[in-house]
């Protein structure tokens, strides 16, 4: 299959890019940096180039994720992360290719340990949350389009990432302070593009959540990846404060259990995400 990747090299782009996975497939790598004259910004640049390349399949990497310059940009984090998104879904329609695009799991209230379906309801606490959401309102408008609810971890080469923070404080032993009330469904970005290349021949569009199979806390998940790597990580158990500058959900668990019981999709489990992450560390840090 003839497969465009848009955010190649952010985060999960360049993990899926990378997969063995994708063995069989042609991958189209674009990101702003190979290609300076395709811009989100510019709905139209976005177009043009799948006009010229006529792929079978767009997955949708990229977004605006800095929750900082969504609100001091939100005209530009809309555009972004939901209009641009929309006009691409509208494109892949009209030519019978697959859309897949990624979104986000910071869409609810509360500080509970929750795994939410695709059905609960959504609280809109900043613009990143906003802009993400409004994009997959436009784009359900269109047919072929698969959205996915998820939540990543991985490694950059400019170490800055969840994952990346973690392990430079387990490196330097560095004071860390884990939040006990913050809740997820981290999904390593090699599973998850595990999971994108089943669903590539499926017939699956809506909107699905894909994580981990369990909820559990950042400072569960810190400590684990610690103990796996045989390190110790000073820290101090704390909770999120109720004043910020910015509002964000606390309470992001996700049940994948809609996309489990209707294509017997496998996710992994906690400790599958965790030795997941190992390996991707190995090697990297001085294991003792």
């Amino acid at each position: 299959m003839k497969i465009l990747v848009l955010g190649s090299n952010g985060l999960l782009g360049s993990y899926f890019c990378k997969s063995r996975d994708n063995i069989g497939h042609e991958i189209l790598e674009y990101n702003r940096n190979l290609y300076p004259a395709i811009d989100f910004l510019k709905p139209n640049s976005v177009i043009k180039l799948l006009e010229e390349e006529k792929p079978e399949i767009v997955i949708n990497c990229a977004a605006i994720t800095s929750f900082e310059y969504c609100e001091k940009s939100y005209d530009s984090a809309l555009q972004v992360n939901a209009k641009t998104p929309s006009e691409i879904s509208k494109y892949c329609s009209r030519i019978g290719a697959k859309f897949i695009h990624i979104s986000t799991d910071h869409y609810y209230l509360g500080k509970e340990r929750i795994a939410h379906t695709e059905e609960d309801k959504i609280s809109l606490l900043n613009n990143y949350a906003i802009t993400k959401h409004h994009g997959e309102q436009l784009i359900l408008e269109n047919s072929h389009s698969l959205i996915l609810r998820t939540a990543i971890v991985g490694r950059t080469p400019q170490k800055r990432t969840f994952l990346d923070w973690l392990t430079n404080a387990i490196e330097t032993r560095e004071t860390v302070n884990l939040y006990e009330d913050s809740f997820t469904s981290f999904i390593h970005c090699n599973q998850l593009s595990k999971v994108i290349f089943e669903l590539l021949t499926l017939d699956i569009h809506g909107i699905y959540n894909v994580g981990c199979a369990d909820v559990f806390s950042k400072a569960e998940f810190c400590l684990q990846f610690a103990e796996r790597l045989n390190h110790d990580l000073d820290h101090n158990l704390t909770k999120k404060p109720n004043l910020q500058d910015i509002n964000k959900s606390s309470s992001c668990g996700l049940s994948s259990a809609k996309l489990i019981n209707e294509f017997s999709v496998k996710v992994p489990t906690l400790k599958e995400v965790i030795e997941e992450c190992a390996l991707d560390t190995l090697g990297k840090l001085p294991i003792k």
